[in-house]
C-alpha cells in the first residue's frame, strides 16, 4: 500500500497580525508557510530569494467578502488545511 498521506508540520507563529503567517514544513521536507490575508488563505512554499513570490500550492478565500479580514485562529487554519486533504501531524 502506498502512503499518500500529505503531513504539514506547522512550526512556528510568525506574524501575529494582518496577515497571519505560519511556517511549516511540507509534505516533501521543504519549507513553507500558511498565509492569511485580506479573506485568502494560502499555503506557500518558502523561498530564500527576497522579493520572488511563490504561486500558492493551494489558496481561497474563506473570510469575509470586504476583505478586510486577517486574524484567523490557528484551530480553523489546522481546519482549512484538513479540508484540503493535509494531515497536520504537529503544530505549536
Amino acid at each position: 500500500m502506498t502512503n499518500t498521506a500529505k503531513n504539514i508540520i506547522i512550526t512556528n507563529e510568525s506574524c501575529s497580525g494582518c496577515p497571519m503567517i505560519w511556517d511549516c514544513i511540507l509534505p516533501d521536507g521543504s519549507n513553507g508557510y500558511i498565509r492569511y490575508r485580506w479573506s485568502v488563505i494560502s499555503l506557500k512554499a518558502a523561498t530564500e530569494k527576497a522579493g520572488i513570490f511563490q504561486e500558492p500550492i493551494i489558496s481561497e478565500m474563506i473570510g469575509s467578502e470586504d476583505r478586510l479580514d486577517g486574524m484567523l485562529p490557528l484551530e480553523d487554519t489546522i481546519k482549512w488545511l484538513e479540508t484540503n486533504g493535509y494531515n497536520v501531524i504537529n503544530h505549536i
